[in-house]
């Protein structure tokens, strides 16, 4: 339960991009879990961790971090952490300018939270496979897949409701409409 609360601070200092906060949190929720890290939490901890490393822009460690990830999560059998792990890979992918990759990894992790009926995964993993296609300046395939994952939040109250709204807009901004 500890370990769970301090993963959970840390994901809020990650939210504000107080990176150092968060490792701390992160470093501590660690010495409460096993060494051999083969649960969800674990999992969740590294795929954390991978984020603000994703933040800082070191994509080679978030990488090395979400393959030992996908390792651990295939063995505490977490199709959820899979799917973040691979959505979390995309992102890296997206980063360093590998699209079609960056694509293949988003769809896997979208199939994934299908699977397990996550809408709030699939809205993240259809944003995501917009934002790579309105990298690769293909607009109309950003604005449906923005659209996609709109539709999965607008029911919902949260905070990315107004940046899918914004990234909407933004595309249209970009085709003159």
């Amino acid at each position: 339960r500890i370990a769970f609360e301090l993963i959970r601070l840390g994901n809020l200092y990650e939210r504000f991009e107080l990176y150092s906060e968060a490792m701390a949190q992160y470093r501590l929720a660690g010495t409460f879990l096993s060494p051999v890290g083969s649960d969800t939490l674990s999992v969740e901890l590294k795929n954390s961790i991978a984020k603000v490393e994703i933040g800082m822009e070191n994509y080679d460690s978030a990488h090395g971090l979400l393959e030992e990830s996908l390792q651990m999560a295939d063995q505490a059998n977490d199709t959820l952490g899979k799917a973040q792990s691979y959505g979390l890979l995309g992102i890296c992918a997206e980063k360093k300018g590998d699209y079609l990759e960056a694509l293949e990894l988003q769809r896997h992790s979208l199939e994934l939270y299908q699977a397990i009926g996550d809408s709030l995964g699939e809205a993240l993993a259809e944003e995501n496979i917009g934002s790579i296609y309105e990298d690769l300046e293909q607009y109309d395939l950003a604005y449906e897949h923005f659209s996609k994952s709109f539709s999965y939040l607008e029911r919902r109250s949260i905070s990315k409701t107004a940046n899918l709204l914004n990234n909407l807009g933004d595309i249209r901004r970009k085709q003159g409409r």
